[in-house]
């Protein structure tokens, strides 16, 4: 039992000694603060797939009008918005007999119109867009025809626009 004063003695030393306690707490000498602001900017991004084509098929017998086609492609949008739409026109002028539509699949939460009748005027092609990120969306080209209308290519430029209502 002699021996086991000394080691007690000794550990109880180096425990505070060398080992940190939590009952002394450090003083501050001083302190600072500042502001840090983040701005978050406006966006609306809009982007569509490259060019397409139509070629309407032979009417399936005489008689009949040429056969409608349909193509898909892609749209792609980002917008921190709230109550957006898309529209659409073309400032191209179309022959008589024939008609360009488009759709266009709407992102999360918002409305597709449907199938549109594309012409001079901006029409609405998807409807309450609020804060999204949605890419690769379809759009959909369907163009029809009679058979009034003369055999030749008809480039349309079709614009798209993100807008608030």
């Amino acid at each position: 039992m002699k021996n086991f004063f000394p080691l007690v003695a000794a550990c109880a030393f180096a425990a505070s000694t060398f080992m940190p306690t939590t009952a002394s707490a450090q003083t501050p000498v001083a302190t600072d603060q500042h502001v840090v602001t983040v701005t978050v900017p406006v966006i609306n991004m809009l982007e569509v797939g490259g060019d397409v084509g139509l070629t309407l098929g032979a009417p399936a017998a005489a008689g009949l009008a040429p056969s409608p086609v349909q193509v898909n492609s892609a749209w792609s949008l980002t917008t921190n918005g709230t109550g957006l739409k898309v529209t659409a026109s073309t400032a191209d002028a179309f022959p008589g007999g024939l008609a360009l539509f488009t759709r266009m699949a709407a992102p999360s939460g918002a409305t597709s119109q449907g199938f549109v009748s594309l012409g001079a005027a901006d029409l609405d092609i998807v409807t309450g867009i609020s804060s999204v990120a949605a890419p690769d969306l379809v759009l959909t080209y369907r163009a029809t025809a009679t058979a009034a209308v003369p055999a030749t290519s008809y480039p349309f430029t079709v614009v798209y626009t993100l807008v608030a209502p």
